[in-house]
C-alpha cells in the first residue's frame, strides 16, 4: 500500500516552478484578456449611460413638445369659441337689422296703400258726384221740361251735391 504522504510530495523547485508559472499565467491573462475585457466592459457600461441619458432627453422633450402642444390646442379652441361668439352676435346684429328695415318697409308700403286708397276714394267719390250731378240734371230737365244750359246746369249740381252733404 502507498502512504498518502508519499502521495503528497512537497518539491519546493516544483513548486517555485508552479508558482511562477501561476504568476506569469496570471499577468499574462491580465494584460491580454482581463484590461481588454474590462476597457470593453466600461465602454460598454458608458454607452449604455449615455443611451440612457438620451432616451430621458428625448422623454423630456416628447413630454414639453405635448404640453406645448396641449396649450396651443387649448388656445386654439379659445379662439374657436370666440370666433364663433363674434360669428352669432354679428348674426343676431344682422337679424336685429333685417328685422327693422322689414318693419320700415312694411309700415312704408301700409303708407302708401293707405295713400293709394285715399285716392282711389277720392277719384271714386269724384266720379261718383259727376254721375249724380248728371242724373239729376236728367232728373230736373225732365220735371221741369226745359233744358238749362251747360253751365247753369253744372252750378245747379254742384249746389245740389253741397246742399245734400257730399263734400
Amino acid at each position: 500500500m502507498v502512504r498518502a504522504v508519499e502521495l503528497i510530495s512537497f518539491e519546493i523547485p516544483t513548486m517555485v516552478f508552479v508558482i511562477i508559472n501561476m504568476l506569469i499565467l496570471y499577468f499574462f491573462l491580465k494584460k491580454v484578456l482581463f484590461k481588454p475585457v474590462t476597457r470593453f466592459m466600461e465602454k460598454r457600461t458608458e454607452a449604455i449611460k449615455e443611451q440612457i441619458e438620451g432616451a430621458d432627453g428625448l422623454r423630456r422633450e416628447a413630454e414639453g413638445m405635448r404640453d406645448e402642444y396641449g396649450r396651443r390646442l387649448q388656445e386654439i379652441k379659445a379662439e374657436a369659441d370666440r370666433i364663433l361668439g363674434d360669428a352669432r352676435m354679428r348674426a343676431e346684429r344682422e337679424y336685429a337689422g333685417i328685422m327693422a328695415n322689414a318693419k320700415e318697409d312694411s309700415e312704408r308700403l301700409m303708407e302708401r296703400t293707405k295713400g293709394d286708397m285715399a285716392l282711389e276714394r277720392d277719384k271714386a267719390v269724384a266720379e261718383a258726384k259727376a254721375q249724380i250731378g248728371v242724373l239729376a240734371i236728367v232728373a230736373a230737365s225732365g220735371l221741369v221740361g226745359a233744358n238749362l244750359d251747360d253751365e247753369r246746369n253744372a252750378a245747379l249740381v254742384r249746389k245740389f251735391i253741397d246742399e245734400a252733404g257730399m263734400t
